[in-house]
């Protein structure tokens, strides 16, 4: 019986490297399946410790962290549903409603409301606007005030709405879904998400992809030279 020669210790090294790098590519694999649920999963629960916005034009807090009535213009944009009463009259609330509360008003919620309170200081500066605004459509206002308005973006599932432009504003998502572009971007809309956007925008045509309408409360700051809603 003839033994086999041993194969050289450089083979052996190449035999086990390969077997490693098959067993790690089938573990990455995994772990990217995984990752992508747990990234999905996220999409549709709200951030977590993201800090609110706070600058010239809005202080966000959450509800109840402010004694009422106040010397400012409050938003109050519910979360979740919940009875409150404004100057002694109630007020019923659901998810994504709108409040504004003017100078001296009295405001009370249950402790377990969940909403955001954006208090806009009457010295905050103008928004800034792009050269040559395009109204957004298919929107619909909530309120309006001399120096800014709000309002709702709205998209039914398939949907789409033209090109438009935004001015300086604070968003407020309610509803999980997906915007593509018409350059093929995907814009994922999560909700709990609280972002401040200083420079104007303009977008692309965009069409609602997601399972759900787009619920996005917006408060846009127009320029002091165009004091007018940009929203039909």
């Amino acid at each position: 019986m003839t033994a086999t020669p041993a194969a050289p210790a450089s083979g052996r090294w190449k035999r086990t490297l390969l077997c490693a790098t098959v067993i790690l590519a089938g573990l990455g694999v995994g772990f990217v399946a995984r990752w992508a649920n747990a990234d999905l999963s996220r999409e549709l629960t709200p951030p977590s410790g993201a800090a609110l916005p706070t600058n010239a034009w809005v202080e966000v807090r959450r509800g109840g962290a402010v004694a009422f009535p106040s010397r400012d213009r409050h938003v109050i944009i519910a979360e979740s549903d919940f009875d409150a009463e404004l100057n002694g009259a109630k007020r019923a609330l659901r998810r994504g409603d709108v409040v504004l509360i003017t100078p001296g008003q009295r405001w009370q919620a249950p402790a377990r409301a969940a909403y955001l309170d954006v208090r806009i200081p009457s010295s905050h500066p103008p928004g800034r606007a792009a050269p040559h605004p395009i109204a957004p459509v298919k929107n619909v206002l909530r309120s309006t005030a001399p120096d800014f308005f709000v309002y709702e973006e709205q998209l039914l599932p398939g949907d789409s709405r033209p090109a438009h432009t935004h001015a300086t504003r604070l968003v407020v998502v309610i509803n999980a879904t997906e915007l593509r572009a018409t350059s093929g971007q995907v814009y994922a809309q999560v909700p709990g998400t609280v972002k401040f956007i200083t420079e104007p925008a303009i977008h692309e045509a965009l069409t609602n992809i997601g399972p759900l309408p787009l619920r996005n409360i917006v408060i846009e700051f127009p320029p002091a030279t165009s004091l007018s809603p940009t929203t039909p």
